[in-house]
């Protein structure tokens, strides 16, 4: 990665070019431009950059114009990037070990089935000329699927009634109260068919953003129900994308923080990487995961879109 590139380009476009932008745009005069790039820019371009051309490792002949051989310089630094990162995921692996991330593995984690219905969805989400309405509508559907999902974590108690028809039936009701927890705005795609699904749900909400300088999480807003800590209540903890697991764990520990066992929290996600789910359920051991599509390892360099936060933007219209 540490290649030194130079982009050589004659010195008459060079000059040509000066002169267009000294007296067109700073309005000076031709003679004046032509003195200086005689008497000073020309010489000193000579003396002093020209002769770094030596220590470089690659260069561009023709400046902007040579496309080929940008594209091929791109290429070469993607193509590094990529390794680098496979090397750097080898070295975690090492230092942590590999966690493989399955059903069988963690009794807890439930993923969507992949039905063509459901893949058809994922199809349209990920399609660049989706329209802003169908992605609504889309999402909404398989936002519906996962909340229904997580509400299979509740515990249920046997209850007795009449039916209309006056005939005494045994079933079932949940014991539960439901409490939802929005991180902010990732999670916000949920609340159209969050409300749908369970009208009078309390929402609470929490804002986390990485920080500027270290990139680590910080928690900046924090608005959480009352009743959050009580016994009975399961905590539908709501993010539509994962990648690297930082927020996630940190909006986990602040709900920890205020009383709730890891087992009564659900997270209900869309997307997540292999690694971010590795990461939060090895710091929560008893928490519980409904998750639309996981991206693995192996995929990661293939499929891009695990790695960049794109459903928000494109829900809200500002992607």
């Amino acid at each position: 990665m540490h290649m030194k590139v130079y982009v050589d380009t004659d010195l008459d476009i060079c000059l040509a070019r000066r002169l267009s932008r000294d007296t067109i745009t700073r309005g000076r005069d031709l003679e004046g431009a032509i003195g200086q790039w005689e008497s000073f820019v020309k010489p000193n371009a000579e003396k002093s950059v020209k002769p770094t051309m030596r220590n470089a490792d690659l260069i561009v002949p023709r400046g902007s114009e040579n496309t080929i051989a940008i594209d091929m310089l791109i290429k070469h630094i993607k193509k590094q990037l990529i390794k680098k990162s496979e090397m750097h995921l080898d070295k975690l692996d090492k230092l942590t070990g590999k966690l493989e991330i399955s059903s069988q593995k963690f009794p807890n984690l439930k993923r969507l089935d992949r039905s063509d219905q459901l893949r058809g969805v994922y199809t349209v989400l990920l399609n660049k000329e989706t329209s802003r309405a169908d992605f609504i509508f889309y999402f909404d559907r398989i936002a519906t699927n996962l909340i229904n999902k997580a509400l299979e974590f509740q515990t249920f108690e046997k209850t007795c009634l009449i039916t209309p028809l006056n005939i005494r039936f045994e079933g079932v009701l949940p014991s539960d109260q439901i409490i939802a927890v929005s991180i902010i705005r990732s999670g916000d795609c949920f609340m159209h068919s969050l409300r749908k699904t369970i009208p009078e749900v309390p929402i609470g909400k929490l804002l986390i953003q990485s920080d500027s300088t270290t990139g680590e999480p910080r928690l900046h807003t924090e608005a959480l129900p009352p009743c959050i800590d009580e016994a009975n209540t399961k905590v539908l903890l709501l993010d539509a994308q994962i990648i690297s697991g930082a927020a996630v764990i940190m909006a986990t520990q602040v709900l920890v923080d205020h009383g709730v066992k890891p087992e009564n929290i659900v997270l209900v996600t869309y997307l997540a990487t292999e690694i971010g789910l590795g990461r939060l359920l090895k710091a929560f051991k008893g928490i519980k995961v409904v998750v639309g599509e996981i991206g693995f390892r192996e995929d990661l360099i293939r499929q891009s879109w695990f790695r960049t936060r794109f459903i928000d933007a494109k829900y809200f219209g500002t992607a």
